[in-house]
């Protein structure tokens, strides 16, 4: 444990009754035995947006899958040419050299969608489950507010658009 203490300075009536100066502490530097990565896993990841585009989000998500193909992992491709998206075929977690060099490649999912950094997140959630139903989307939310399914097969065709300007609206909402 340490104590700091500090002194008032540069003025020139230190001392006097009145003085407004105030004292203060800078943080100190940082020691060379900190100086090593930081201890945050997510750091220098990519960050997706809430706004960002479909083909911001394919890149991105492009990117680390190809990192996992390159180490092993299996995958498969959706979409059609000049827009494929590419996914692990297996869970990379079950390839743990793969999954530690490509770490840094994986996307973050926005911030907004985040239950450790959204404080009202189980409600923009419910948002969104009910703004999807409303246009004619019809799911469940899981009860754990971690995702949905599909309430039956009977679908929109524009249902990919529905999902994603509903998960804008719901998250984007200004409380």
């Amino acid at each position: 444990m340490s104590a700091l203490t500090a002194c008032g300075g540069g003025s020139s009536g230190a001392g006097k009754a009145g003085d407004t100066d105030v004292a203060s502490i800078s943080r100190p530097a940082a020691s060379a035995g900190s100086a090593g990565p930081s201890a945050d896993p997510d750091s220098g990841r990519p960050q997706l947006r809430l706004d960002g585009s479909e083909e911001e989000h394919r890149k991105l998500n492009n990117a680390w899958v190809s990192c996992l193909r390159d180490h092993g992992v299996k995958t498969y491709t959706k979409g059609s040419a000049g827009a494929e998206w590419i996914f692990p075929g297996v869970n990379a977690s079950d390839f743990p050299a793969a999954a530690k060099v490509c770490a840094s490649k994986q996307p973050l999912q926005p911030v907004e969608t985040d239950p450790k950094k959204n404080p009202h997140y189980a409600d923009d959630f419910r948002e969104w489950i009910r703004c999807m139903n409303s246009k004619g989307l019809k799911v469940v939310g899981l009860p754990d507010n971690a995702g949905w399914n599909y309430a039956s097969t009977d679908q929109p065709a524009n249902s990919d658009e529905i999902e994603s300007s509903c998960r804008l609206e719901a998250f984007s909402a200004k409380k």
